[in-house]
């Protein structure tokens, strides 16, 4: 129709012919650009929105990646602390022991929740108190004014419920109006042991209703069991430590009933002291003590007549005497707990230029702590009556101490314990800072190095 209609107008209307004979082209190229035009604007469409959701998706993404590597990272970081914590409860078991575990449990405890201030209270089962064991940045007052006693006030009560409690606000809590608190949202976690309560673990938010998220709070839970069967441990293993202390005093005494307990206290003394002047951790400083009044359980099975015979040992009486420290050392490394006894025994009659016995040892070949209990042992025997020999004073034995340092005796250990000794003296208004039962005279002594 519409060619029918253009073919009458160019017939009627020839100038007009040239124009109109375009005018199919001008349509179709027209018609190609708004088809492109709408293609290109249904494309961008298309791709707008898809990009947003991209944007939308990565960021979902993103925030996913960066919730698991923070779930990652409190994970890891709770797992690095049980094993110190397990660590800790193994390897030192001295009396500061129980606040430096309470602080690295509270530490991370903080960490995982993203909170700066808590506490850790323990339990005293006679009292029936919330004992402060660690605190960050928080006053012992502020704690003791929430309640103390089990049972009673905010940190009592919620022990005694023995469930996690959340105060949202803890400005309309009548319970604490009037307290200057450190944060305005509390959580409590109680320390659990089956249904003991041990403890009680306080972490403080700065805002109202701070959200206190659930995956941070398992991890906290599995925090909290794990700590209060370390801390239970501690405690057990304590017990055991003060039993195996009196057994080896006990025994130590067994062994040297003609000597006082005194004495053997004294040389504990010195031991501890000397150990620590040089820096050993207090569980080392520990055995020292053991091997220091243990020394001689190798003599037990000795010939009387060799222990108590007031002249020279023959050639092979000398070699019986030797093999004590060998039979002292096989002798507590049968008992696990006083293993790192055994080489303190067995090197402690070594000398420092190597001339000593059982294996010819020299200087920091030596463990330090059998070069401690040789200084001892020989401090002790010179100032002791003996079989062979009156007691020496104390002023002769330490000038023969130190006459020997570093040939017998190293040198260092030997200037320690002067100095701990001149010290202690000064404190005893009798002069007398060693216990000894001998009387001082100027006697002469023959074979003191291998009796003491």
């Amino acid at each position: 129709m519409t060619i029918l209609v253009s073919s009458v107008i160019i017939t009627a209307n020839p100038h007009l012919g040239g124009a109109l004979k375009m005018s199919p082209m001008i349509f179709t190229v027209t018609f190609l650009i708004f088809l492109l035009a709408g293609s290109w604007l249904f494309y961008l469409s298309y791709y707008l929105r898809n990009r947003q959701k991209h944007n939308l998706a990565l960021k979902n993404f993103e925030e996913s990646q960066a919730r698991l590597r923070e779930e990652v990272v409190n994970t890891d970081s709770l797992v690095n602390l049980l094993a110190n914590v397990h660590e800790i409860v193994l390897e030192s078991f001295g009396d500061k022991t129980k606040p430096v575990l309470a602080k690295m449990i509270l530490s991370s405890a903080c960490q995982i929740m993203g909170c700066a201030v808590g506490s850790l209270m323990i339990l005293d089962q006679e009292s029936q108190e919330l004992k402060i064991v660690a605190t960050q940045e928080l006053s012992q007052e502020t704690c003791k004014s929430l309640g103390l006693k089990f049972g009673e006030g905010l940190f009592g009560e919620s022990a005694l419920i023995g469930k996690i409690k959340i105060f949202d606000d803890l400005t309309k809590d009548t319970r604490v109006a009037g307290l200057e608190l450190p944060g305005k949202s509390l959580m409590l976690i109680p320390l659990k042991l089956k249904d003991r309560i041990m403890g009680l673990l306080s972490i403080f938010a700065d805002e109202p209703h701070h959200i206190f998220e659930e995956k941070k709070i398992r991890l906290l839970n599995i925090l909290a069991r794990q700590s209060t069967i370390a801390l239970e441990n501690l405690g057990l293993y304590k017990n055991l430590q003060i039993f195996y202390c009196e057994m080896v005093e006990a025994l130590a005494e067994r062994l040297a009933a003609e000597e006082s307990k005194d004495k053997n206290e004294t040389l504990r003394f010195y031991a501890r002291k000397i150990a620590q002047e040089l820096k050993l951790p207090d569980s080392i400083a520990m055995y020292v003590e053991f091997a220091t009044i243990l020394r001689g359980i190798g003599k037990s099975d000795l010939n009387e007549l060799i222990l108590h015979k007031p002249g020279n040992l023959t050639p092979k009486e000398l070699e019986e005497v030797k093999k004590a420290p060998k039979k002292g050392h096989d002798w507590v490394s049968k008992v696990k707990f006083l293993l790192p006894v055994g080489p303190m025994i067995l090197y402690h009659q070594e000398h420092w230029d190597g001339k000593g016995y059982p294996s010819g040892l020299k200087g920091n070949e030596i463990p330090l702590g059998s070069r401690i209990v040789s200084v001892l042992a020989a401090f002790h025997s010179m100032t002791t009556d003996r079989p062979y020999r009156k007691a020496l004073p104390e002023k002769q034995a330490i000038r023969e101490l130190k006459n020997q340092a570093g040939t017998q005796f190293d040198p260092k250990v030997v200037e320690t314990f002067v100095k701990i000794f001149e010290i202690e003296k000064e404190k005893i208004p009798q002069g007398q800072a060693f216990i000894r039962n001998g009387k001082e005279d100027q006697s002469v002594f023959e074979n003191f190095w291998e009796w003491n």
